[in-house]
């Protein structure tokens, strides 16, 4: 099957004296009822040309697209000169202390809501039975390699020998 071919043309330009007798719904009802093998061709065409003759779309998008462009530079070259003359670790010291911030400030307005004894208990009861089960297997470990220590800098001072 051969592909169809389009007849060329010139670009004399319609102006306002143009004329549109065989309109777009004429090509598209030719090519729905398969009339001719040229009719799908010059349909392509006319949408070829339509898309080449968007100027109007253009306006609005190169501005826009550009707009994007330089946005994304800034915030690029931004990040990469913080990046440049703080270093990694500064930064991302920055970004824990960050988190935890988010995190207090989160802890405070539930403190406002629900009342400060309720919400002290309700965030602290986990980290201190953790501390509570150190402290004791700690307790316990010293107690039973190191019997003659009564404290916990006496078994540091046996263990380093002093």
């Amino acid at each position: 099957v051969p592909l169809p071919r389009t007849g060329g043309g010139d670009f004399a330009g319609g102006g306002a004296s143009g004329e549109f007798a065989e309109g777009l719904g004429a090509s598209l009802s030719n090519a729905a009822s398969g009339s001719s093998s040229s009719t799908l061709g010059d349909l392509a065409s006319g949408a070829a040309d339509a898309v080449a003759g968007s100027d109007e779309g253009a306006v609005v998008v190169v501005p826009v697209v550009a707009i994007f462009l330089i946005g994304a530079a800034l915030i690029l070259g931004a990040g990469s000169l913080a990046m440049l003359f703080f270093g990694w670790d500064v930064l991302l010291a920055v970004a824990v202390e960050l988190a935890f911030s988010v995190a207090t400030a989160r802890a405070a307005m539930g403190v406002e809501r629900e009342g400060w004894l309720g919400t002290a208990v309700r965030l602290t009861w986990k980290p201190l039975l953790g501390a509570l089960l150190c402290a004791v297997l700690l307790g316990a470990t010293i107690d039973h390699f190191l019997p003659q220590a009564n404290s916990l800098p006496e078994a540091v001072r046996i263990i380093r020998g002093l």
